[in-house]
């Protein structure tokens, strides 16, 4: 990890990157294109975390979940699950490091100001057309009497996004711990579970009555 950020932006440390650095880092931890090692290929005597290391983890994960509102245990889970560490594993100490930087980066860029529709527009991947720009743009100004700069609440923003697939009939696919907006958004969904499908089906179905213990887990939590 400070290889592969020395090699490509001449320093380690991640506060001095820039957002879309922070955002290129994130992107690669969590598409597997940082290599991580996997506990399964681990030699035997590889320590795991020292307690040190664990409250330094612990620290930042409970900075997170104020910042952003997740709960702790899903961010515990999400880490688990870069790592590939089954639950109630112990985490190798080689993966100290690559976390401390997923939790940073995630922390800094929650601090960032609030989206608004220029920078909703700008994490896309794929820019839109003029016309669907547009369409955006009228849509926010007619329910909410806002410019393209203006501050947009998680609300809008749900808001916008369920608008938008209702008018266009748009298929969205949400890769997410928050189950609010899989509920509000998704009419199919597929739970999984350290990349195997645990559980799948229409949407209520699935929230008002989960089949496997693993999804009633995941909306105790939620």
């Amino acid at each position: 990890m400070s290889d592969y950020i020395r090699q490509h932006y001449g320093q380690t440390a991640l506060h001095a990157l820039s957002q879309t650095q922070l955002e290129t880092i994130l992107h690669l931890l969590q598409h597997g294109q940082l290599s991580i090692p996997q506990p399964q290929q681990r030699p035997p005597t590889l320590r795991p975390l020292l307690p040190a290391e664990h409250n330094t983890l612990n620290q930042l994960v409970t900075k997170l979940a104020a910042a952003t509102g997740e709960p702790s245990k899903l961010i515990w889970q999400s880490m688990l699950e870069l790592c590939g560490v089954k639950s109630g594993e112990l985490i190798p100490a080689t993966h100290f490091l690559p976390l401390s930087y997923w939790l940073q980066a995630r922390q800094t860029l929650s601090a960032q100001s609030a989206p608004t529709l220029t920078s909703l527009q700008g994490a896309l991947k794929q820019p839109l057309e003029a016309a669907e720009w547009q369409t955006i743009v009228d849509f926010a100004r007619r329910s909410w009497q806002v410019t393209p700069r203006t501050t947009l609440s998680p609300a809008q923003i749900l808001a916008l996004l369920k608008g938008l697939q209702e008018k266009h009939r748009l298929a969205y696919i949400f890769i997410s711990h928050d189950l609010h907006v899989v509920r509000a958004l998704c009419h199919q969904v597929i739970v999984l579970r350290q990349g195997e499908v645990v559980e799948q089906g229409q949407c209520e179905h699935v929230f008002n009555a989960p089949q496997q213990a693993y999804t009633r887990q995941l909306l105790a939590l939620s």
